[in-house]
């Protein structure tokens, strides 16, 4: 599982597509922030397999 709470952070995801999907999202609800992360509202969690639901 990934934790995206900043741009940076989307440059872990391995998929293009969905890097690139969640680049766009991301951008979008950091304009509602002002410092440029989630982590005061909270992030975006990237499963990678379904391993990850079992953590």
């Amino acid at each position: 599982m990934i934790e995206i709470l900043t741009p940076d952070d989307v440059s872990k995801i391995k998929d293009c597509y969905i890097a690139e999907y969640i680049k766009n999202l991301l951008t979008n609800l950091l304009t509602q922030t002002s410092d440029c992360s989630l982590e005061t509202v909270g992030g975006i969690f990237y499963v990678e397999n379904e391993k990850d639901f079992d953590d």
